[in-house]
């Protein structure tokens, strides 16, 4: 268990080493967010091809990350992961989307600031998750999913759903389908 708090603080450091040395480079530049992607995926769990990370997004617990190939991460995406984190092939993160499967606990009336419960997150392939979304512990969000700019998103979501609102809920099947 101290081995993994060890790795988990380095990993920390290492994400922001990253970030701090990649951070003027160019955004437009896919070529650039693939690199800081690459940076980042040499210390994740698993993590496939053309990971784009956007230079000032910040992602936390590099070592509980399992990400497919073709995933987008915007500009001021913050990711918090103490526990799993599955995001399949093809996934785009708009800006200022959160991601976080860890909560901190609550004893004798105060919240804890060391003290934290996590739940894995998973989200499918091919999924868009809109500008300020929040992703929260325990989640699992389907394949195909359009998740709409500022939803807030506690509970699961089915393949091919459009949610929105807080907190989020379905709006309507399919973006191909009719409203």
């Amino acid at each position: 268990m101290k081995s993994a708090k060890i790795r988990h603080r380095i990993l920390m450091l290492y994400s922001g080493i990253v970030r701090l040395l990649t951070r003027p480079a160019l955004d437009e530049i896919p070529l650039l967010r693939r690199f800081r992607g690459a940076l980042y995926a040499a210390a994740m769990s698993e993590c496939g091809s053309n990971l784009q990370v956007s230079s000032d997004a910040i992602l936390w617990g590099l070592e509980h990350m399992e990400l497919g190939r073709d995933i987008y991460i915007g500009p001021r995406v913050s990711i918090i992961c103490l526990d799993k984190l599955r995001i399949g092939d093809g996934v785009l993160l708009g800006p200022n989307v959160v991601i976080s499967n860890g909560n901190h606990v609550r004893e004798e009336g105060i919240y804890k600031i060391d003290k934290n419960e996590s739940h894995p997150i998973a989200i499918g392939a091919g999924s868009w998750i809109g500008a300020n979304a929040a992703i929260l512990a325990g989640v699992t969000i389907g394949k195909g999913v359009l998740v709409a700019a500022n939803a807030v998103v506690s509970r699961d979501v089915p393949d091919g759903d459009v949610v929105g609102g807080i907190p989020a809920r379905s709006l309507r099947k399919s973006p191909d389908e009719p409203a």
